[in-house]
């Protein structure tokens, strides 16, 4: 975790430790998928002329070949998510 508390009276304190590292590592985990998400969006918005053009689209069709992969991308970021919620949060007994 990015911050180690060991009792109540050191977090009223402020006397706890930040794993510096973890929040880098976390920080590059998340700038690296902003950089990939934005690489993918541009592949796509490149070709829209070429494909629209070899299957003979429509606008509406030409619309949804393109937003396609942006709502796959973000149903599956949603599901890490919540995934990633259910593992951080516990489970009361």
């Amino acid at each position: 975790m990015a911050i180690v508390i060991n009792t109540q009276a050191d977090a009223a304190a402020g006397n706890y430790t930040i794993n510096q590292g973890y929040v880098y590592l976390i920080s590059a985990i998340a700038a690296l998928g902003g950089v990939l998400f934005g690489f993918d969006m541009v592949i796509i918005s490149g070709t829209v002329s070429f494909f629209k053009n070899h299957f003979q689209l429509d606008e509406l069709q030409t619309g949804w070949a393109t937003s396609f992969p942006l709502f796959v991308s973000f149903r599956m970021l949603s599901g890490v998510v919540v995934g990633a919620a259910a593992l951080v949060c516990p489970i009361p007994s």
